[in-house]
């Protein structure tokens, strides 16, 4: 939760105001608060997994501008994945196996699997938008991920609102996750977007936090 609230006091720092969130990796909605905080008029929150899901509903019930989705987003559409499921009320799962993870954070297990099929943001957004008209498109202008490792499979699915946003709040990993996207890859492929890297912290266990912004927006 803090490095959230960072989050959104650069954002004000810099002149840049969050007008709408798509959240992919959404949890139980612990950044809901924050949300309110700090003037989020709309958001579209995603959550693959059926407890968190729940949880995350039940949170955003009487906030008719959060929009909780269920669903696992990826590049593609209709792929189905083995996504590893994290004994941290499910915080560290993800579609990719845990690898550096099991060493750095030993008392964190991933005792189960289940399969999903995956979806992109996009096509999440799309959606999202057809079921509820008077969501204003257009005020999505931030895209926030924490999908552990698998960073850069969730925006090759955003080609889309990669073209409206300003700023992308994302983690970064160094191989806590096999084929995890690195810091360097996903400067690569957002910079084809016309996003710089802002601001980067890591902590010791090589993950952290990254702020992009779009250049001239």
């Amino acid at each position: 939760m803090e490095t959230v609230h960072r989050f959104f006091q650069r954002l004000i720092a810099l002149g840049r105001p969050v007008g709408g969130v798509v959240q992919v990796g959404a949890n139980i909605g612990q950044e809901i608060p924050a949300f309110e905080r700090y003037g989020v008029g709309w958001a579209i929150m995603i959550e693959p997994l059926d407890e968190p899901f729940r949880k995350l509903a039940k949170f955003c019930r009487g906030r008719d501008r959060f929009i909780p989705v269920q669903a696992l987003c990826s590049s593609l559409e209709g792929v189905e994945y083995e996504f590893f499921v994290a004994s941290n009320r499910g915080e560290s799962s993800s579609l990719l196996p845990p690898a550096r993870h099991r060493t750095a954070y030993p008392k964190v297990e991933f005792p189960t699997s289940v399969r999903l099929v995956s979806t992109t943001v996009d096509a999440v957004v799309a959606r999202a938008v057809a079921q509820h008209p008077e969501l204003p498109v257009g005020q999505l202008d931030t895209l926030m991920i924490d999908v552990q490792g698998a960073e850069l499979k969730v925006l090759m699915g955003a080609a889309l609102l990669l073209q409206q946003v300003r700023q992308i709040y994302t983690e970064v990993s160094y191989d806590l996750y096999e084929g995890g996207a690195t810091l360097e890859e996903l400067q690569a492929f957002l910079g084809s977007f016309g996003f710089s890297l802002n601001t980067v912290e890591l902590n010791h266990h090589g993950w952290g936090d990254a702020l992009f912004l779009k250049r001239g927006a």
